[in-house]
């Protein structure tokens, strides 16, 4: 179970870094743009937190438009 959770983080944190990388956006720019703080970013980048709730709903719906 762990294991499976440490690939979820690592794919989550892959695809938003990924999305803002994309954008050519830095942290702090995601963060203004997207309506999240900029250690909330920091933090999914580094696997250190998921994002749960409202948060991760909106940051699903920003990261498919991005991917698509």
């Amino acid at each position: 179970m762990d294991n499976l959770q440490g690939e979820m983080s690592e794919n989550f944190s892959d695809r938003i870094k990924a999305a803002r990388e994309r954008l050519g956006l830095s942290q702090s720019q995601a963060a203004r743009k997207w309506g999240f703080p900029k250690q909330t970013i920091s933090s999914w980048e580094k696997g250190v937190r998921n994002p749960t709730g409202l948060y991760g709903q909106k940051i699903e719906r920003i990261l498919k438009r991005i991917e698509r």
